[in-house]
């Protein structure tokens, strides 16, 4: 997985009154899955239960501090005014306290690799991230999928897109937890008039609307009811007549999509 670089530290010094640092713990990216950039609208991230609020930084991430590490999960929730809500889970023993002090065991990571040898891998974990850095300040993040036996090899999915073979390349774990996810945006969103979209309607045998309902197109595209029981699917691209599943049942009829347009397909009933 590759990850995107927030432009944030892990400490935060205030120097009110008496000096304070704090601790970067989560941080979180949030993507549009319509127009894969920032989203819009007003969002709100928390972990509920201890109702502890995530600040947004200028660089866009969400971010969370001072969190307690243990043997325990910590629920992080997404509500925004134009996407679906969003439950997150971080597994607060991946917080870690201390540094963990890595080296390469001869040189670091060609472009493209998608592993790397390090000196001593015994502390490492998977999912645990790790930013690489050369000479000329190339900075790339990469979430560990394996750990070999010997404790010196770590893997990851997808090659690098930078080299970090040089001389002087570096290697980190990073101590707070990141992640990004993407929020589907609710019938309500303010789509441009030239989205290519289809709308329906989900209700009861009792012409109740119904929340929360899956709607898939060829197990590719997929979005929900809302409290209305409407429901938005929106293309990219059109590669033909398409099919509905609702919660997981084939409907009948074939859909053909008009380029640029919006198709209302009326109402659905799920027993």
């Amino acid at each position: 997985m590759a990850l995107i670089r927030p432009y944030i530290t892990e400490k935060f010094t205030s120097y009110k009154v008496e000096e304070r640092t704090t601790l970067l713990s989560i941080a979180i990216w949030l993507k549009d899955d319509y127009t894969k950039k920032k989203t819009i609208g007003q969002t709100e991230v928390r972990i509920k239960e201890e109702n502890i609020k995530a600040f947004k930084n200028p660089s866009g991430a969400y971010i969370l501090t001072d969190l307690a590490s243990g043997m325990f999960i910590y629920t992080v929730t997404i509500e925004s005014d134009f996407y679906f809500p969003e439950k997150i889970e971080f597994d607060a023993s991946m917080i870690r306290t201390e540094d963990v002090h890595l080296k390469f065991e001869n040189d670091g990571p060609a472009s493209g690799s998608i592993n790397a040898r390090l000196e001593n891998a015994s502390e490492l974990h998977f999912n645990d991230v790790v930013e690489f850095q050369n000479p000329v300040g190339d900075i790339e993040q990469k979430k560990i999928t394996n750990i070999e036996a010997d404790n010196i090899t770590i893997s990851w999915n997808i090659g690098l897109k930078y080299d970090f073979s040089a001389k002087g390349s570096t290697v980190r774990v990073l101590k707070y937890l990141i992640d990004e996810i993407l929020l589907k945006p609710k019938p309500s969103y303010p789509f441009p008039n030239n989205a290519t979209l289809a709308r329906g309607l989900i209700v009861d045998s009792n012409n109740d609307a119904l929340e929360g309902i899956l709607v898939e197109v060829e197990e590719k595209i997929e979005t929900q009811s809302d409290k209305n029981g409407e429901f938005v699917l929106y293309f990219k691209e059109i590669t033909g007549p398409i099919e509905l599943r609702i919660n997981g049942d084939l409907q009948p009829d074939i859909i053909t999509l008009e380029g640029g347009r919006t198709i209302v397909l009326g109402e659905f009933v799920v027993p």
